[in-house]
């Protein structure tokens, strides 16, 4: 026993300074993470910040956004990018639909002219200009004594049926449209609006 203790005292001290020597603990030693793989250091060796604001100001550099000031446009609807105007709509005027008539070409009004004959045709213009000259078969009632009406019940002699179909023509189509207008504010349900006579391509008649 006590030549094995003698052994022991001389070998193992001899083994162990052979590993330091040679570097048998060097497989442990390479197990430990890399920190620079974990993005907790940086290039030069210092430890980092999970803080994004401080690993900018340890680089150097600032974000796009805040060195310019400026703000996406896509956080305030309705502005212009950088221009911090809001940007508005335009209203559209009301339509024919909107007031409750219905507006044709003048080809659509000569094929219904030629082919139907379930209308009252409405000449809007003065009587000295229907007198002139008016589309055959038109009837005359002036745009300005229909706009005067005030009573929306009121009844018009020549018009007595309101769910008659009634096509209306003037000068160049304005009367007609305000006409058209106020015949279906007072309640007329069939108001076709086609436009001026100046696009009339037929015959007219005269009347002395």
């Amino acid at each position: 026993m006590r030549k094995n203790s003698w052994k022991n005292r001389i070998v193992l001290p001899a083994l162990m300074l052979a590993c330091l020597l040679t570097g048998c603990g060097e497989e442990t030693r390479q197990t430990v993470p890399d920190l620079a793989d974990t993005g907790l250091v940086t290039t030069s060796g210092q430890t980092g910040s999970a803080d994004p604001a401080e690993n900018t100001e340890s680089t150097g550099s600032t974000d796009t956004q805040a060195s310019t000031g400026s703000t996406d446009s896509t956080d305030t609807p309705g502005s212009t990018a950088g221009s911090g105007t809001t940007e508005t709509t335009e209203t559209a005027e009301p339509g024919p639909e909107d007031l409750g008539y219905l507006q044709i070409t003048m080809d659509d009004a000569v094929w219904m002219l030629q082919n139907r004959n379930d209308y009252i045709l409405l000449d809007v213009r003065t009587h000295g200009e229907f007198l002139e000259g008016h589309i055959p078969g038109a009837i005359n009632i002036d745009s300005e004594d229909i706009l005067a009406i005030q009573d929306l019940n009121q009844e018009i002699k020549k018009l007595p049926d309101k769910d008659q179909k009634i096509l209306i023509y003037c000068r160049s189509g304005n009367r007609s449209k305000k006409a058209a207008a106020k015949l279906a504010e007072m309640g007329y349900t069939r108001i076709i609006e086609f436009g001026g006579i100046i696009d009339w391509p037929g015959a007219v008649v005269v009347e002395e």
